[in-house]
């Protein structure tokens, strides 16, 4: 199955890929910039992990263009920030956010939450 991270951190993605491919997944990273939605639409992704702390773009306004479209709507969506940051946390969620966990989750539990959150996502 595929997943897209979408990351403005270059080293984030990096780590974050590593870690899906290892775990046997097919990965590709995306910037927060038209090309992921773009991206979504051409390879269907079973789930996508964002970072919502980017350094150059607001991640709830991906988030919401996602699940403004039809066809894209019913991708789950993982986002990851500081433990501390519960606006950020907060706006994901209102934005479509399925889950929202914390840096160090995804640093030592990507593939697991991926996978609970595939299994959750409705058919």
């Amino acid at each position: 199955m595929f997943v897209l991270v979408v990351d403005d951190n270059l080293l984030s993605c990096t780590r974050l890929l590593s870690q899906l491919q290892r775990a046997g997944w097919q990965a590709a990273a995306v910037g927060l910039g038209a090309a992921g939605p773009s991206l979504a639409r051409q390879r269907r992704p079973a789930a996508i992990v964002v970072n919502l702390a980017p350094t150059t773009r607001d991640a709830t306004l991906f988030i919401r263009a996602l699940k403004a479209e039809p066809d894209l709507a019913e991708i789950p969506v993982l986002g990851f920030c500081g433990h501390r940051e519960k606006s950020r946390r907060e706006a994901a969620m209102a934005a479509g956010c399925e889950q929202v966990v914390s840096n160090s989750a995804v640093s030592t539990e990507l593939s697991t939450l991926v996978q609970a959150l595939i299994t959750r996502a409705p058919a």
